[in-house]
């Protein structure tokens, strides 16, 4: 084992860089820093503090395999210090307010608790979970599922195969999926959502609203104003406008049923609230409904 403490008064810019194992840091109001170093290659682990820049470099695989040895890094860092990690099959998991996280993993999972501006988080073959991202962020994944409770700007989202899940976004929102579900809270800003046979559901829309998949259905519980526009193939679409709201609908299928429950309300007055729905799908079905 391995252990370094440091006396650190403000924020740091901390980089980590890992080839198998784990990492944890907890972000909190300290001044002094501590990192803990457990595991096979802990011993040669490199660990500098150079004024306001920390690095925690595990030693690079060697031999013939090339393999990895484990390093199991725990730091306590002062909040709002920055965090940048290039981990080959470590997981990590960060508390605590950071200002900007960027992570790079091959196949571990990825959990950030808080995050600041601009922040990037990408995984092979792992998950990434984030519970609140106070500044745009990107979160990109191979074959893992995404999971983003909260997002106070822009949000953008891309996985191979995973399912991603949002709880609420208070920006723009971009979710690109090869074969998974997207099921979206609520979104204050514009939706674009692209998948090639996962179903989506939004919850509530606060701006305009873009869907297209191959084969999943597309739903959107909630539109009180703005525009939809639903592309599939084989699935269904839906689309839920408050009672009272004007809607205008150029909406076509080639095999499916369109069930047009909206109300007869007329084109809208001066400034008045009112959706528009364009609706196109191979062999699904089309349903509009006031509710």
């Amino acid at each position: 084992m391995s252990e370094h403490t440091f006396d650190t008064p403000g924020p740091l810019d901390v980089y980590v860089e890992l080839g198998a194992g784990s990492l944890t840091l907890a972000a909190s109001d300290t001044t002094t820093t501590t990192i803990a170093l457990t595991g096979a290659g802990a011993d040669d682990t490199t660990v500098e503090l150079d004024g306001g820049d920390l690095r925690v470099l595990a030693p690079k695989s060697s031999g013939f395999l090339g393999r990895n040895r484990e390093v199991h890094a725990r730091l306590g860092v002062p909040a709002g210090s920055r965090l940048a990690a290039r981990c080959g099959s470590a997981s990590v998991s960060a508390t605590g307010p950071l200002a900007r996280t960027g992570i790079d993993t091959g196949s571990g999972d990825i959990t950030v608790a808080e995050t600041g501006v601009d922040s990037l988080l990408g995984a092979g073959s792992g998950d990434v979970t984030v519970a609140h991202a106070s500044g745009r962020l990107e979160v990109a994944v191979g074959s893992g599922d995404v999971r983003v409770d909260a997002a106070a700007a822009e949000l953008l989202v891309k996985t191979g195969s995973g399912d991603v899940r949002v709880g609420e976004v208070a920006g723009d929102l971009v979710v690109r999926t090869g074969s998974g579900d997207a099921d979206l809270g609520v979104v204050a800003g514009a939706s674009k959502v692209r998948t090639g046979s996962g179903t989506l559901r939004l919850r509530r829309a606060g701006g305009d609203v873009e869907f297209a998949s191959g084969s999943g259905d597309a739903v959107v519980e909630h539109l009180p104003q703005g525009a939809l526009t639903a592309r599939t193939a084989s699935g269904d679409v839906r689309c839920d406008v408050p009672s009272g709201t004007p809607v205008w609908t150029d909406v076509s299928t080639v095999s499916g049923r369109i069930d047009n429950q909206l109300e007869q309300l007329g084109a809208p007055a001066e400034g008045q609230p009112h959706v528009e729905v364009r609706a196109t799908t191979v062999s699904g079905g089309v349903v509009l409904r006031h509710v």
